[in-house]
């Protein structure tokens, strides 16, 4: 299998130390649905398996969480 090309989304995504973010339209209904989406593939190990396919393992989140501190707010 050959290595997926690095690109300079993944460039700045390596630079994020650990976090990751995922979006959705406000009030879409979506928000917890999709946390609870990551965390089953953080369990089950697929998010481990793409990571080291990818060289980013050292940036590794161990639960998915919504809104966490630190976040700039937006009132939109």
């Amino acid at each position: 299998m050959q290595d997926p090309p690095r690109s300079s989304a993944l460039s700045c995504a390596a630079h994020l130390s650990g976090l990751i973010a995922a979006t959705t339209k406000k009030d879409s209904g979506l928000v917890e649905p999709l946390a609870d989406a990551l965390d089953h593939i953080i369990a089950n190990g697929t998010y481990a398996k793409v990571l080291q396919r990818w060289g980013l393992s050292d940036e590794a989140v161990t639960d998915s969480r919504i809104n966490p501190p630190g976040l700039p707010r937006t009132d939109k």
